[in-house]
């Protein structure tokens, strides 16, 4: 989705339990914050210890 005004590109999951929305100035920083946001949700595999299966999002 684009915002005429904002001149922003936004991305809202739909796969998401919780709200998730990320913006960006450009296709290709969204698409980063996009696979951010997935990473982010996926479970750790077993086994995994949780200081090794973090990842940080960037804010926008």
């Amino acid at each position: 989705m684009f915002g005429l005004w904002s001149r922003r590109f936004y991305a809202i999951a739909a796969w998401s339990g919780e709200p998730l929305i990320v913006e960006a100035r450009d296709v290709e920083d969204l698409r980063e914050q996009m696979r951010e946001a997935e990473l982010d949700a996926m479970p750790s595999p077993p086994g995994a210890s949780p200081s090794s299966g973090s990842r940080r999002r960037s804010a926008a």
